[in-house]
């Protein structure tokens, strides 16, 4: 397949679903590849990360989220983020995957934080999936390529499959 951006041949990236134009840096999704963010507003007013297009607000596991329609990058809250990897990965029903290695040429990569602009920290994630997240410490985003989602969900764990205990001090529902 080549890029509909510059016309260079594109690479699978296995684990993430999609092409990827090493040239002009251009992701192509497979045709029909879908995501579990539902689109709330098609316009943010927030340029994403990577490609630069506007991103969507949408919504995830009840949580907000900025995903871009092009890259399908996410752009998410740090607190959000939390709670949405837990939900998610409590409802998963899926046999766990076991990542793939960490890709260190990843933690090169330097990303703008499309909030304040300001270079974004690029580090390996703490949690399962084996994957380098971005995040900016001052807006406290995390910022998610395509995919990376699915590869923290779909990891090995104890918590995947089992909804988080009640706090005995919280009410009954």
């Amino acid at each position: 397949m080549n890029c509909g951006n510059c016309g260079a041949p594109m690479t699978f990236v296995w684990d993430r679903d999609h092409f990827f134009c090493g040239y002009c840096k251009t992701i192509a999704l497979l045709p029909g590849a879908l995501s579990d963010v539902r689109v709330v507003d098609e316009k943010s007013g927030v340029d994403c990360a990577l490609c630069h297009a506007e991103m969507q607000v949408g919504t995830l596991q009840r949580e907000r989220v900025l995903q871009c329609a092009g890259c399908r990058g996410l752009l998410i809250e740090q607190e959000r983020f939390l709670r949405i990897i837990t939900g998610l990965r409590a409802s998963a029903t899926e046999a766990p995957v076991i990542p793939t290695p960490l890709d260190r040429g990843a933690l090169r990569r330097k990303t703008r934080c499309p909030r304040c602009k300001g270079v974004m920290n690029t580090h390996p994630y703490g949690g399962p999936g084996n994957i380098v997240v971005d995040n900016c410490e001052s807006c406290r985003l995390v910022w998610l390529d395509t995919g990376e989602l699915k590869s923290v969900i779909n990891a090995p764990g104890s918590d995947r499959g089992k909804p988080p205990a009640k706090n005995a001090d919280a009410p009954a529902d």
